[in-house]
């Protein structure tokens, strides 16, 4: 599974719609092993860290490169604080008593890459906090024609 966050830097938003600038946006793409709707109470392993840097970063210091693929970090943490409820059957997805809750925390501090140089000297530091709460509410039965079934 993949977890995508997607940041606005405010002080960039000085004109609206600034907000779909990449020079304002902060992005991560997390991998998670497994359903999510499987996963026990307790610390999850990220196998994948990708981040895009806000333009403003990079172009500060004449850097060509906005994005860093780090792997694993060691200050992603993820952890599941609750987990009720079971996988159901089509078209429930999961049981009524189902909730789970999902905490993300960042703490980021290292220099952004280059492919000219290899770093380009700029230091890029976060902290985030995110609680995600899903419950049976967030699955919705969909009816799509099966494009793979012909």
């Amino acid at each position: 599974m993949w977890i995508n966050i997607d940041c606005v830097v405010r002080q960039e938003n000085i004109k609206p719609p600034l907000t779909i600038d990449p020079a304002s946006r902060w992005t991560f793409e997390i991998s998670v092993p497994g359903d999510p709707r499987t996963w026990p109470v307790g610390e999850l392993s990220a196998s994948y860290l990708s981040e895009g840097y806000p333009g403003y970063l990079r172009d500060s210091a004449g850097c060509t490169w906005g994005r860093s693929d780090s792997g694993l970090l060691a200050g992603l943490h993820l952890s599941v604080e609750e987990s009720t409820g079971d996988i159901a059957p089509f078209p429930q997805a999961v049981t009524q008593d189902y909730r789970k809750v999902l905490r993300i925390d960042l703490d980021l501090n290292e220099t952004i890459a280059s492919s000219i140089s290899g770093t380009c000297g700029v230091t890029a530091a976060m902290t985030m906090s995110l609680r995600l709460v899903q419950t049976p509410a967030d699955f919705e039965e969909k009816q799509d024609a099966c494009t793979l079934c012909k």
